[in-house]
């Protein structure tokens, strides 16, 4: 589902009700979006209507209709999706009306930044009307990407005035500079049906990447999957579409109750649901009251409809004509990623009150900021792809963040973040603590997990304190959020760095020494004198106790202490080793094998004096490492000792 360089352009109108939108797309197209009985008997737009326009250049471009009555504004929003450019619709005989200002809010909220106004039916005003009213749109206008802009009368009826929108919009269109398409495929649906004999059809506006037919695509919410059976572009079959396009997907294995518009469809694995944002809210100019802590409001995104609660995040509200950080809390999932446009209408009045820009997709729980998640909210803003790479990964904190979460934050393609997360890593910006980027950390993040680490092992060695170490699986469960792998390679560092210090299968702090109460040094002191008194004659624990006069209460911790220090080495359960004897057998054993080629369990027995049951231990533990080597029923030197 790689993209192509360039996307399709999509042209979108708005204005408001019975100003001619319809009939406008008509005369130039020859297409009647109105494609509802109802709204072809009752003479306004209802739902959204699509057509698309083949320039003399030969571009030919997609065209959105949207409905112009107030009660369908939550359709129009759905229109407004993936729109480059608006033709923004003014009767001559009425003038600016509340929806074409509201049109022209949402417009703006949504970041278009490109358009025309083309002025209707201009066959029902005389040119004294239309010349006093031209002055009043360019006034309505300022301030608005619309200011400055070409302002077009026509005529639908005549047809007067639409050889110059034409000319107009090849112009205007031919010039614009939109980014080569680098993300990842994701389409809103606005339509799911059935059509006999092929199953279920969605369609949509490509907002980004490619489909192709055969991918295998994902449903969300509901993470439902299928197959792409077949593809159409403007009623025309086509084996990809991408960015930009209009375009008709017929699935194979989804059932069409599954799917509703504000479903988005997406690269499989690729796209995540989200019940809550961090997000930049400006509200509007002239809403009628401040956007106060926890809102209740409708959250329009793409195709989606929501309801959710609005957080303030710098203090209890944002004014009017005033930008601000919130937190918004759906009241069910979406699909949506970094920089998406979304729209804030009141819950009632029902009026479009603010909008904004979705900063993190999948925000944590919080009421306030602190200075340091303000400054970090501030770079979204602003911030290039790769910044924002680098944020999201510091914003992990120390549970760290992989190669698919990134793609499922930002969009972006697989490939594109892999060449940036290098780069990173190469500069020592960011590490990579497990195999495939699967866990991901920034420099500030890699100190706080060693920090972390460092307390952990200091409180369990405060609390055990005749413990000289801590298996990597014990100090690992505190940190569950780490693959094995992952903890490794941190441990590593840490022992580079000369934070620990690793001794055999155990770590501990680099400076940490056992500290022996007085009483249990005294124990300590028996024990060696016995393992020395008792030489090749070697104890048990029970034996251990007997001969030591102590309670096995004091013995076992102590007797535990020396086996991780290596002091004592458990042969077997419940047989101890002194190393210094152990040293002097292995020596031993190594000097007999200059003399001799093999070693049998009769020569340990008189060698050291051992009984066979102690003998054949022995021989196993000299297997284990690798010191000797089992040859039928004796034993052959393996690594000679230097």
């Amino acid at each position: 589902m790689s993209g192509p360089e360039q996307r399709s352009l999509i042209v979108g109108t708005a204005g408001h009700i019975d100003h001619g939108k319809t009939a406008l797309i008509k005369r130039l197209t020859g297409i009647d979006t109105d494609r509802l009985q109802e709204e072809k008997e009752r003479g306004i737009t209802i739902d959204l209507g699509f057509a698309y326009l083949d320039l003399p250049n030969g571009t030919r471009v997609g065209i959105v209709d949207v409905p112009g009555h107030e009660r369908f504004i939550r359709n129009m929003l759905a229109g407004a999706t993936g729109i480059d450019f608006v033709l923004m619709i003014i009767a001559a005989d009425a003038g600016i009306m509340p929806q074409t200002s509201e049109h022209l809010q949402i417009c703006q909220l949504l970041n278009i930044q490109k358009g025309l106004i083309v002025v209707t039916k201009k066959d029902l005003v005389d040119d004294d009307w239309l010349e006093l009213m031209l002055p009043e749109i360019e006034t309505a206008v300022v301030g608005t990407f619309l200011e400055n802009g070409p302002i077009i009368p026509v005529s639908s009826v005549t047809g007067e005035g639409i050889p110059l929108l034409i000319e107009t919009l090849e112009r205007v269109l031919g010039s614009l500079q939109i980014k080569p398409d680098q993300k990842i495929f994701r389409m809103p649906i606005d339509r799911a049906f059935t059509i006999k004999g092929f199953g279920t059809v969605t369609t949509g506006t490509i907002s980004s990447g490619t489909i192709s037919v055969g991918d295998t695509v994902t449903i969300l919410p509901g993470d439902t999957s299928g197959r792409v059976r077949t593809l159409q572009v403007h009623h025309e079959n086509v084996d990809q579409a991408y960015a930009g396009q209009r375009t008709a997907v017929n699935l194979h294995g989804v059932e069409k109750q599954s799917i509703t518009r504000g479903h988005v469809l997406c690269q499989q694995h690729s796209f995540r649901t989200t019940l809550m944002i961090d997000a930049l809210v400006t509200v509007l100019p002239d809403a009628p009251h401040h956007l106060q802590h926890r809102s209740r409001v409708h959250f329009h995104c793409g195709t989606a409809e929501i309801m959710a609660r609005v957080v303030p995040l710098e203090a209890d509200r944002i004014d009017p004509g005033k930008s601000g950080y919130a937190q918004i809390r759906f009241e069910g999932p979406l699909a949506l990623i970094a920089d998406d446009r979304f729209v804030l209408r009141a819950e009632t009045p029902l009026q479009t009150i603010a909008g904004g820009i979705v900063l993190v997709p999948d925000a944590l729980k919080r009421n306030r900021l602190d200075p340091k998640g303000k400054i970090t909210l501030a770079s979204f803003e602003q911030a290039t792809t790769h910044e924002k790479i680098q944020l999201f990964i510091n914003l992990a904190g120390i549970k760290g963040t992989s190669i698919e979460t990134l793609v499922t934050q930002t969009g972006e393609r697989r490939e594109n973040i892999v060449t940036v997360v290098r780069s990173d890593i190469e500069a020592g910006t960011i590490h990579a603590m497990d195999r495939d980027y699967g866990y991901l950390l920034g420099n500030d993040s890699l100190e706080q997990l060693i920090d972390s680490i460092v307390l952990k092992m200091g409180k369990i060695l405060t609390s055990k304190r005749l413990r000289s170490g801590i298996t990597r699986e014990e100090l690992r469960s505190s940190f569950p959020f780490l693959s094995l792998n992952a903890f490794s390679n941190v441990l590593e560092i840490m022992r580079q760095q000369g934070r620990i210090q690793q001794s055999e299968e155990t770590f501990s702090l680099i400076d940490h020494k056992v500290q022996l109460k007085a009483e249990e040094q005294k124990t300590y002191e028996r024990i060696k004198k016995v393992l020395e008194t008792r030489a090749y004659n070697v104890p048990s624990l029970t034996d251990l106790i007997q001969d030591s006069h102590e309670n096995r209460a004091r013995i076992e911790p102590l007797v535990r202490m020396m086996i991780e220090t290596r002091e004592l080495v458990l042969i077997k359960p419940n047989l101890l080793f002194s190393a210094p004897l152990l040293h002097e057998i292995i020596e031993k054993v190594i000097h007999f094998f200059q003399l001799n080629p093999i070693m049998t369990i009769a020569d340990v027995k008189t060698l050291f004096g051992f009984s066979r049951k102690l003998a054949i231990p022995l021989l196993e533990y000299l297997d284990s490492e690798k010191i000797t080597e089992r040859k039928d029923d004796a034993r052959i030197l393996r690594v000679r000792q230097g």
